[in-house]
């Protein structure tokens, strides 16, 4: 079996040295088997999450009778509000790990799923690739299946290496293996700033040197040690290998250029994650976990978690329950395959899984993880939509979401009341709604510009109304009436700030 995958491996790679760093399909063909037996899946609860985005729960049975609880979240990538994305813990910083509900509620998220899979010590770092808003926080040449995220709102699966090189004065080129990966092996690692402050294990036989940003755009070495260097604001550092190039052109001194490329079937590349395996390609179930690393106990029925995209535009992010006899067995990544398909996934790929899966959905965990509690993570994929309200940093959650109507942000008006630290009345009569603080007495009637604050009339610019069953009211006006002050980002998020 080991010299049958290693085989297997080494035609693979030869097929990616052919093709190209890009697309799955030619590499996925003759690893496809006929679509088979899915899941028995019955929709147990379904709901509106925000704008283009539904939350569904579901209790399955798989072929052998053992039982199934799975969470799908599905997003349509064609709603202007909607925004699918990657998010690393602690902001991008190494070193550093957050729970899922965490890294969603803070970055503005209405649902969330675990991402990639990464280190178990410290740093914790990635595996494979990660790049978030352009930016690389995390390359290596790991050979496995990468979902990107494009400028045009698209995305797709694909095998991913970029091509990276320090370009000197002269135009020779030094090729760079690694960012921000673990210093073993041999080839040049660079740092950038998501590193942190200081590149290094601090080994003395490890030659490092500090790059500081010019204003042309390239970057000048003013550091060279043994051990450590600094990476400076805006800059990099390189570890350098003594057998490799660049060891001795990089002095103190030195001007280089940093160059950056990747194949053409990425092009308007926006975010990427690498993770895998592949597990559906065109609607049909790929069995390559194997040919991606994933062997041994990894193939056995575990919590999973999966990502997957319809043909008319949908993005699933399912999380499927595991180690709980009785209640949801879990998957193995064959089921999990077919579990795809029956969700509607025309291309899918795994996620990390087991202890990590954990599926968020506005303010609460959805699912049950294996734990007994959420595992902190080193990114996760999170779903935005619509209005975010933060209130003196906390994170505020509506039952029905805030609506935009003539440039004025609407909230329902008991969540934010209550947040606010106001008594809510209600008179049916008069259809008037009262929220009442020390010193400050406010009343607002459906449907009306008119506005009371303790007993002083002010005319709104759009009235309250009831929505979906919710009284909503006009945020700003509320909010400033009993003493806070309000703020509006433009990526659709208000701060409110109390003055205390």
């Amino acid at each position: 079996m080991r010299f049958l995958r290693k085989k297997a491996w080494r035609i693979l790679l030869l097929a990616v040295a052919m093709l190209g760093w890009g697309s799955v399909t030619a590499l996925a063909q003759d690893l496809q088997l006929p679509a088979g037996p899915g899941p028995e899946l019955l929709l147990e609860k379904e709901e509106l999450v925000a704008a283009g985005v539904q939350h569904r729960m579901y209790r399955g049975l798989l072929p052998n009778g053992k039982p199934l609880v799975v969470h799908v979240i599905e997003a349509d990538l064609h709603n202007p509000e909607v925004e699918v994305r990657p998010v690393a813990a602690a902001e991008g910083r190494y070193g550093k790990r957050e729970s899922v509900a965490s890294l969603a509620a803070r970055s503005g998220g209405v649902a969330a799923v675990n991402g990639g899979y990464f280190s178990t010590a410290a740093p914790y770092l990635p595996v494979g690739n990660l790049i978030i808003d352009g930016e690389i926080l995390a390359a290596s040449d790991i050979f496995r299946t990468s979902l990107g995220w494009l400028e045009n709102r698209s995305a797709k699966f694909g095998y991913f290496k970029p091509e990276i090189s320090l370009v000197l004065p002269g135009g020779s080129r030094i090729p760079v293996e690694r960012v921000n990966q673990n210093n073993a092996g041999k080839g040049l690692v660079l740092f950038t700033e998501a590193w942190g402050s200081l590149a290094g294990s601090g080994r003395e036989l490890e030659v490092l040197v500090s790059l500081a940003p010019l204003e042309d755009g390239s970057y000048q070495v003013v550091d060279r040690s043994l051990g450590n260097v600094s990476i400076p604001v805006g800059g990099l550092a390189l570890r350098l290998d003594p057998e490799g190039p660049g060891f001795d052109q990089l002095q103190i001194g030195s001007l280089v250029r940093l160059e950056r490329t990747w194949d053409p079937y990425w092009d308007g590349l926006r975010h990427l994650l690498t993770s895998g395996p592949l597990l559906v390609e065109g609607g049909r179930p790929v069995f390559q976990h194997a040919l991606e690393g994933f062997s041994g106990s990894l193939e056995g029925r575990h919590p999973r978690t999966a990502i997957g995209l319809t043909g008319d535009g949908k993005m699933l992010l399912v999380t499927v329950d595991g180690r709980q006899p009785g209640r949801s067995e879990g998957v193995t990544f064959e089921e999990l395959s077919y579990l795809m398909i029956a969700l509607g996934a025309d291309a899918a790929m795994g996620l990390d899984g087991g202890g990590s899966t954990t599926c968020w959905v506005n303010g609460r965990v959805a699912n049950q993880p294996s734990d007994g509690s959420q595992r902190l993570v080193a990114n996760g994929i999170v779903v935005k939509s619509g209005i975010v309200v933060f209130l003196d940093g906390n994170r505020v959650y509506f039952d029905v979401p805030p609506l935009l109507e003539k440039g004025r942000t609407l909230v329902p008006l008991r969540a934010i009341f209550e947040a606010l630290g106001a008594e809510v009345g209600w008179d049916e009569a008069s259809r008037t709604v009262t929220a009442v603080k020390p010193e400050v007495s406010l009343s607002l009637q459906i449907d009306s510009t008119r506005a009371l604050v303790n007993d002083r009339e002010m005319t709104l610019d759009v009235p309250a109304r009831v929505v979906e069953g919710r009284t909503l009211v006009p945020l700003r006006f509320v909010g400033e009436a009993l003493g806070a002050s309000v703020d509006w980002d433009p990526k659709k998020i208000i701060h409110i700030y109390t003055r205390q």
